[in-house]
């Protein structure tokens, strides 16, 4: 026998809610339950490039259609000629670090900067990096078969440590540019104040 009132007890005033009960005894207020979405495809496109939960995006789940153009290209340039699975590892470090490197950017571009986002950010930068080394450690244990004197320009390791490198130096000019700006709307400012 279903019951003709939901009978929950209001916070609001401690008296019975009144509504009209759904197929479980209660009403949709007080514990009817959802259906979810209607469209399931909708919603996981909904939910695709979803980043409101993004701390620093060190965990971030990646996969090759979110990525963006610039990304897409950056998931190229590894080399896939000795262990698949884990240059794959490696592109999705490389983007990881990408993305880490350009929220540290913004935090570091603010007027007002938030020292312990730009704290964690740096520390997660320094995950990722240490994760990209073991990576390159366990890559050149893999191409053990050549000697280190024969590695040359055309060799993965080789070919990792350019990318590397050219990471690390946009990062650097990244960083130099938002200082020099930041020195810029200073100097600005105290022209400003001297005038008025």
């Amino acid at each position: 026998m279903q019951k003709d009132i939901c009978g929950a007890i209001k916070k609001k005033d401690n008296t019975e809610c009144k509504n009209k009960p759904m197929k479980n005894g209660k009403c949709r207020f007080h514990g009817g339950l959802s259906t979810g979405p209607k469209d399931k495809e909708k919603h996981s496109e909904s939910l695709k490039g979803n980043k409101n939960a993004l701390s620093t995006g060190e965990y971030e789940s990646i996969s090759f259609d979110t990525l963006l153009e610039d990304e897409k290209e950056l998931y190229g340039y590894a080399p896939n000629d000795t262990g698949k699975v884990l240059w794959g590892d490696m592109r999705l470090l490389l983007v990881r670090q990408r993305r880490i490197s350009q929220l540290h950017t913004i935090a570091y571009s603010e007027v007002k900067k938030d020292y312990d986002r730009i704290s964690q950010l740096e520390n997660a930068l320094s995950r990722i990096n240490s994760r990209i080394l073991e990576l390159a450690r366990e890559i050149r244990e893999i191409d053990a078969s050549k000697p280190m004197d024969q590695m040359g320009e055309g060799t993965p390791i080789h070919q990792l440590t350019e990318i590397l490198g050219g990471s690390r130096n946009i990062r650097i000019k990244e960083l130099e540019l938002v200082e020099r700006e930041n020195r810029l709307s200073e100097r600005e400012h105290r022209l400003e104040q001297r005038e008025g």
